[in-house]
């Protein structure tokens, strides 16, 4: 048996007629087994894409000097026991307090230390701003 990938964004997902349009494509050909869907379209010049509102919550959440509070960790293994080894814990505050000259890493208070996590690393860490 064939196997497609298949990967559809932009105005192709931009509002509900195009979804379902694209819906029939996938289920016209068995052999269309996985889809990637990349960068949703705008139906309207005001609209947000949900790449963009991804990218801001990204910063926002994480920007320095805001005080957050984990939610949740998305790493595995032994990445996870050693985030929450570090004190990034659900439940737990942690503040960003110093961005590298470059942006990579970036010093985070959490348990009363100051740890030293590159971007990689922190996009595990699922976190909610308080202030």
């Amino acid at each position: 048996m064939s196997l497609k990938v298949c990967k559809f964004g932009g105005t192709s997902l931009a509002d509900g007629h195009n979804i379902r349009q694209v819906s029939e494509i996938i289920r016209s050909d068995s052999a269309r087994r996985y889809i990637v869907v990349s960068a949703p379209g705008k139906r309207f010049s005001d609209d947000i894409k949900i790449t963009d509102l991804l990218y801001q919550c990204y910063r926002e959440s994480l920007e320095t000097g805001r005080l957050a509070a984990v939610t949740a960790l998305s790493a595995g293994g032994g990445q996870r026991r050693r985030l929450l080894e570090l004190g990034f814990v659900p439940g737990g505050r942690v503040q960003a307090v110093q961005e590298s000259p470059w942006g990579d890493p970036v010093a985070y208070a959490v348990c009363g230390a100051v740890i030293a996590l590159r971007r990689a690393d922190a996009r595990q860490i699922a976190v909610r701003p308080l202030t």
